[in-house]
């Protein structure tokens, strides 16, 4: 919503710009891409003790299809589990 929004925005009145903008968002949702699930939380003390744990998934469309491979991409999956202690 906030890219929409942002792409009107600097559309304006103006044809060109607004040709523009429609032809950003449409290869936009032509790149076939969408990140769903970034979760993440962190956990701070006072003694400047940091732990983390951020999990998120990639879910790849056809956009990403290998068409002369006859493949289609599958789900990705990161982890990331951060530990600091700053000295």
């Amino acid at each position: 919503f906030g890219a929409t929004l942002a792409l009107e925005r600097f559309a304006g009145s103006s044809l060109v710009r607004r040709t523009v903008a429609r032809g950003v968002a449409g290869g936009l949702a032509l790149a076939g891409v969408v990140a769903i699930g970034t979760v993440g939380i962190t956990y701070d003390t006072s003694d400047r003790f940091h732990a983390g744990l951020a999990y998120g998934i990639l879910l790849p469309f056809d956009g990403l299809r290998n068409v002369a491979a006859n493949q289609s991409g599958s789900a990705a999956h990161a982890v990331r589990l951060l530990l600091a202690i700053p000295f």
